[in-house]
């Protein structure tokens, strides 16, 4: 069957990104002075994480986070920013970091307080980073591409690196013009699964996804999404369905198939889902690969490229492909994640693949098959495709079409994707329109859209939580929209970044209450020059925590935290020795609500200001050393008593004794006891105790009448 396929080059100032190296960063970071900061982060019970690129391993970009809603999202703002050298992509947050990438580099950035941990680059680590969207994380390490054809193992608690190795050795074809891996790696079952860059000029340079182990970097298996070249009539091109001319006996050098973004996986399946550059050399004179001029016959296609793939994950195999660019004449290829998600097909619950590319369409796959169920148009269309020689305006370009993230919301069973308005072969320098861009929301169910959103410039991405969209124009406005209606719920005009295109490239996360952004840098060139990673949240509610007027213990946290509305967090009261936590209490008035109020560790809802106070009340404890012992009939043994009981007096008695056995105290009562303390036991016999085993209870009895029970057990011989 066919595939459909995926979009690879960014914009034009994208790919001057991708040709740098680590540059110094500059930290700058600011914090608003009306802004306040989130208590420690380990007290908050985090409300869905953004682990991955786009959140989840199906690459839908939807967080089913609940703090952030249409009712409170309007009041957003800022929290922190910071400057970083080259920023680009979407915001990966783990355990407490943020992590972005740009200009060879990876930042890591505390989540609370906006400040740069630490810096993965050349100078650190020996390797440039190429990645420009984003980490992968796992097991607590990161995975990425660097510009020297390396995959790299980083740690991702200290940036330092693990381990390295090539993702291109024993590729069968032409190494030369490999440049970096672009893609983020998916890591699943133990694989890391990494694609490779290679442009669209470079005519014989062979795409390919390739399986590492993700211990080591030991190779597990390679797929090539076109046959090696040069491609001659001798070349088995049987796996390829014999798509590409062989121009004579010249052959043709000719590849491409890059894979440019990071695989969605179905954990029910372990099928990985990707698409594919175009085929090169492209654009231009493709006869080399398309057949002779005038006309390309239907019969050269140049499998797998424009293609959508699914593989299983475990062998590498194919199992189906979709191409929805047959011989691609205006690199119209397909770089950006497939989504993969289960929504309602004619009644009938159906896993999907849904798929946007250059060409100005959104693609929905059957999973299982990878059959169309439909293809929406999105954006400007004049002729599909047309020759390579053909005359006039050429919509879309080959930075046009949907060439940022879409989303899929679960809550509104809704495609979100931006079709950017970008022509070429307009016969002069500066002779195309402006670009422009329109943000669609699409039925998943039937193709059918919604409603839109035009903007002047080119938007950056889409991501959703909670019916609610998330996205940026190219001109210095984030916002916030409606998933029903599309109707501005939120609007934060950014002066920072460069303007009028591109601002902003990748969506933002949402996790934990605020929200991440970036802009791309202020200068021309945007790889040496700082962009912007932005925090955005909701404002905080103080919440003091307490202990009652008896004291008693401590509780974590302590004293007095800011938390967003909704935050659940983790509390905690640690009671002194001769001490128990009888209830929490909170302030009257309050919205902050105790899941279990008697237990010491449990969590609280925030969704005001107030007052968490930990009542103790003493408690009697009591413990023998040792807990048993032998003794002589006629003789006595002294053992020790470790009493506690708060601030209250605790007094000492046994049980009913044996005839013949006497037990006294060096202390008949104890006070003010909190951390214990020791009396002294002495047991006694008298003589003509029959020889058996005793057991001898020792009582203590607090004033509030709790009492603590030990045994001691005595043998006489």
């Amino acid at each position: 069957m066919k595939i459909v396929k995926s979009t690879k080059s960014l914009t034009i100032l994208s790919l001057l990104l991708a040709s740098t190296l680590a540059l110094s960063y500059i930290s700058l970071l600011q914090i608003n002075e009306n802004s306040k900061l989130f208590s420690s982060a380990d007290d908050v019970v985090k409300n869905a994480p953004w682990a991955f690129q786009m959140q989840n391993q199906q690459n839908t970009g939807y967080s089913p986070q609940s703090i952030i809603n249409s009712s409170n999202v309007g009041e957003l703002s800022s929290l922190w920013n910071v400057s970083l050298t080259g920023l680009t992509g979407t915001p990966v947050v783990s355990n407490d970091i943020v992590y972005v990438t740009g200009s060879g580099s990876i930042y890591a950035v505390n989540e609370t307080t906006g400040i740069l941990m630490w810096t993965a680059n050349k100078k650190t680590i020996g390797f440039a980073v190429y990645t420009r969207v984003g980490v992968t994380i796992d097991n607590g390490n990161i995975f990425t591409g660097s510009t020297t054809n390396q995959l790299l193992s980083i740690n991702a608690t200290t940036g330092a690196l693990n381990w390295n190795v090539s993702i291109i050795t024993g590729v069968v074809g032409d190494l030369t013009d490999y440049s970096g891996a672009e893609a983020t790696p998916l890591v699943y079952k133990g694989l890391v699964m990494v694609g490779e860059t290679v442009g669209d000029g470079q005519p014989g340079v062979r795409g390919f996804l390739r399986a590492f182990n993700e211990s080591n970097g030991a190779l597990v298996w390679t797929f090539y999404t076109v046959p090696p070249s040069p491609i001659r009539m001798s070349t088995n091109q049987t796996f390829y369905h014999n798509t590409w001319y062989t121009n004579g006996s010249i052959g043709c050098a000719c590849g491409g198939g890059a894979v440019w973004n990071v695989p969605a996986v179905d954990p029910n399946t372990g099928i990985i889902y990707f698409g594919t550059g175009n085929p090169s050399p492209n654009p231009g004179n493709n006869t080399a690969r398309s057949g002779p001029s005038p006309l390309p016959s239907s019969a050269y296609t140049n499998l797998y490229t424009d293609s959508v793939i699914a593989l299983n994950s475990t062998t590498g195999k194919l199992i189906w492909y979709y191409q929805e660019v047959p011989d691609d004449q205006w690199d119209h290829d397909l770089g950006m994640p497939v989504q993969l998600f289960t929504t309602t097909i004619k009644d009938v619950p159906t896993r999907v693949v849904g798929s946007g590319g250059k060409p100005g369409y959104y693609f929905e796959l059957n999973a299982a098959t990878g059959a169309l169920i439909y293809k929406t148009e999105v954006g400007i269309h004049l002729v599909d495709n047309p020759p390579w020689n053909t005359t006039g305006i050429v919509y879309q370009g080959g930075n046009g079409g949907i060439n940022t993230f879409s989303t899929y919301d679960a809550d509104t069973n809704m495609i979100y994707t931006i079709a950017n308005n970008q022509a070429t072969n307009c016969g002069g320098v500066n002779s195309c329109p402006t670009p422009n861009s329109t943000l669609y929301a699409i039925d998943a169910s039937t193709g059918n859209i919604v409603w839109n959103m035009n903007m002047t410039t080119e938007g950056g991405g889409v991501s959703s939580t909670n019916s609610l969209v998330f996205t940026s124009n190219g001109n210095h406005t984030f916002y916030a929209l409606n998933g029903f209606t599309g109707a501005i719920l939120w609007e934060h005009y950014d002066p920072t970044g460069s303007s009028p295109y591109s601002w902003s490239w990748g969506p933002p996360s949402i996790t934990d209450g605020k929200v991440f952004e970036t802009t791309w840098a202020t200068g021309t060139t945007k790889t040496t020059e700082p962009g912007q990673l932005e925090a955005y949240s909701l404002p905080l509610y103080s919440v003091k925590f307490k202990v009652g007027s008896d004291g008693g213990g401590n509780t974590s946290p302590t004293g007095g935290q800011e938390y967003v509305p909704g935050s659940v967090v983790q509390i905690s009261a640690n009671a002194y020795p001769g001490y128990k936590l009888k209830t929490w209490l909170v302030s009257s008035g309050s919205s902050i609500s105790i899941a279990n109020p008697t237990t010491p560790s449990t969590t609280a809802t925030i969704n005001s200001a107030g007052i968490i106070t930990a009542k103790f009340v003493p408690t009697v404890a009591l413990t023998l050393k040792p807990t048993s012992g032998t003794v002589a009939s006629g003789k006595s043994l002294v053992i020790s008593a470790n009493i506690s009981g708060g601030s209250q007096t605790v007094t000492l008695s046994t049980s009913k004794l044996a005839n013949g056995i006497t037990v006294s105290f060096s202390q008949n009562s104890v006070s003010d006891s909190p951390t214990g303390v020791q009396v002294s036991v002495t047991v006694s016999t008298s003589n003509g105790v029959k020889p058996r085993a005793y057991n001898i209870i020792i009582i203590a009895r607090g004033a509030n009448a709790q009492t603590s029970k030990q045994t001691f057990n005595l043998a006489v011989t």
